[in-house]
């Protein structure tokens, strides 16, 4: 049997669906265990969390909504404050009520409007430069 999770949370789907002038970040857990809630990130590098560059989206932690010990539950927030024009990551961070935090993702959303090379972070210049 795999160890529990270091907050007692199992996702088993993290997604992105963009819009116009919205991305809606949306996910789903497997099994929940003493989970407060979840804190929502954003940020242009695949490592921005590791780098601290990421930003927090949400004012509030968003609580835990599984009906008991051991159940999930389907999540989603709305992110409306980006530049139409850039590529992101995002990521969601569980807290557990011990405090312990566990970060899941990145899940890319490149952006309508966004260079398709941009989520890569390789983007070629000069005249041989088709197909962006």
């Amino acid at each position: 049997m795999d160890p529990q999770p270091p907050t007692g949370v199992t996702v088993v789907s993290l997604g992105v669906t963009r819009g116009y002038n919205r991305v809606f970040v949306r996910w789903q857990t497997g099994a929940e265990t003493d989970v407060l809630g979840f804190n929502i990130y954003r940020g242009t590098d695949v490592r921005a969390m590791q780098q601290g560059s990421a930003v927090k989206l949400n004012a509030r932690l968003i609580p835990s909504r599984a009906a008991g010990p051991g159940q999930g539950a389907a999540y989603g927030y709305i992110d409306r404050g980006f530049d139409p024009e850039a590529s992101y990551y995002y990521w969601i961070e569980s807290v557990a009520g011990s405090g312990a935090r566990q970060v899941h993702g990145p899940v890319a959303a490149t952006l309508p409007g966004a260079s398709p090379c941009a989520a890569k972070g390789i983007c070629p210049v000069g005249p041989r430069a088709v197909g962006q």
